[in-house]
């Protein structure tokens, strides 16, 4: 197995005497250690979540274990940073499909308004949710029922995810059977903030790994200690769409003077 790959032990200094940044959603990662983030993600994400971001690391990097092939990639910095990049991506899709996911099981697949094959996530506006349905027509509910609705359902999904105990993963195979146009959905509602936080956290990355500037540079790097890396900036981006999430709700529902973190507590599982 590669799980070695899953699981930091040292913890890495990305954000070490970096200056407060006007980026919130980059000032949330910067605010939580990587070894706690990913407690956190272990804790709180269903385990077909968990395993999706597995299958898509081994897709990357191979499934020779660690432990009997002593490997090293080799690469250019451009094509690192690229990869690096594309992991962040494929974490905030992968909270997106976690959602879909969710709300179509919790509905027995039957999607609520603005879920459809469009992916199109519904506008808080005010105080009101602004849903555009799948005929393209709209609809108006007060902001704070359908958070309620949704919260409920995703929670409720997510304790009988843990205990279905299904030997396959309804994530990877959601995945497998999407269009491009729809798994394309999954990333284009990415706000300017959310890709200006990563490319603030693969520079960080980039500087404090001592990763050349040239992008022409040749870089090497233990397989195990790079997975590590990999998997961590999926777990950045999977809850960067999670804070991203919150912050606009927040600031659409004028809450925005509260103080504003990842996750509340230890108990607040990952919300829509």
């Amino acid at each position: 197995s590669r799980d070695s790959e899953f699981d930091i032990t040292d913890e890495p200094r990305v954000f070490e005497g970096e200056e407060r940044d006007e980026n919130e959603l980059y000032e949330v990662i910067k605010s939580v250690p990587p070894t706690e983030l990913m407690g956190r993600f272990s804790e709180n994400s269903p385990d077909d979540v968990q395993q999706a971001f597995k299958v898509t690391l081994r897709n990357m990097l191979g499934s020779l274990p660690p432990g009997l092939f002593n490997m090293n990639v080799r690469t250019v910095t451009s094509n690192l940073v690229q990869l690096m990049q594309s992991c962040l991506m494929n974490g905030y899709m992968l909270r997106n499909v976690e959602y879909r996911v969710s709300i179509q099981k919790s509905l027995d697949g039957k999607l609520l308004p603005g879920g459809g094959a469009s992916g199109v996530a519904p506008k808080i506006v005010g105080g009101t949710a602004v849903i555009t349905n799948e005929d393209g027509t709209v609809s108006e509910v007060p902001a704070e029922e359908y958070l309620d609705e949704l919260r409920a359902q995703v929670s409720a999904l997510k304790a009988e995810l843990k205990s279905a105990q299904k030997q396959s993963n309804e994530m990877v195979r959601f995945l497998a059977n999407m269009q491009p146009e729809n798994l394309e959905a999954m990333t284009s509602n990415a706000g300017e903030e959310v890709v200006d936080a990563m490319k603030k956290v693969v520079a960080a990355v980039t500087q404090s790994q001592g990763f050349p500037d040239d992008p022409a540079a040749v870089v090497e790097s233990a397989s195990v200690e790079l997975g590590q890396l990999l998997f961590w900036l999926m777990v950045v981006g999977y809850f960067l769409r999670e804070a991203e999430v919150k912050l606009e709700m927040r600031k659409n529902l004028n809450l925005s003077s509260e103080p504003f973190g990842l996750l509340d507590d230890g108990s607040d599982k990952p919300s829509v």
